[in-house]
């Protein structure tokens, strides 16, 4: 639905698909530098961290809502929520319905985990908004709005 009516350049395709692959290997960079400042942050990984941020974005998660979430298999989402448990960032517990379901939430220490690792982000998108004007801004937000819509359906 969102795909265009003309050929495209392929060398527009090519310049557009490095430039994706920098930013994002850059954002991810960029991160893990922000976070080694951190002493209470550093101590995780990237996927610790992005974990996390799932289990808070998310009620009371199950194995199976964390791993289609994160895109991984739901043996690989257990083995990091085991991590997870051991650090005393996240706690899990059966469900009252169903005990076979096993759910995560996080403690008082991974509440804060997750609440320093939001405000990280945060302050990162200030400062990269703060680089183009408002009328720019308008025009990657839905820029970005079709390229995640395309990428979650």
């Amino acid at each position: 639905k969102y795909r265009v009516d003309y050929v495209l350049d392929e060398e527009k395709v090519k310049k557009f698909n490095e430039l994706l692959v920098s930013i994002s290997t850059n954002m991810m960079l960029h991160e893990m530098e922000t976070l080694k400042k951190d002493f209470f942050l550093r101590e995780l990984s990237f996927q610790e961290l992005h974990t996390i941020e799932l289990i808070g974005n998310l009620e009371e998660p199950t194995m199976g809502q964390l791993a289609r979430e994160g895109r991984v298999t739901q043996g690989t989402m257990s083995v990091m929520v085991k991590k997870l448990v051991q650090k005393g960032l996240v706690e899990r517990s059966g469900s009252e319905e169903d005990m076979r379901v096993i759910k995560a939430r996080l403690t008082e220490k991974g509440n804060k985990t997750y609440r320093q690792h939001r405000e990280m982000h945060v302050k990162a998108t200030r400062e990269w908004l703060s680089l183009v004007s408002e009328e720019e801004q308008e025009i990657i937000l839905m820029v970005l709005k079709k390229i995640n819509r395309f990428l979650t359906s």
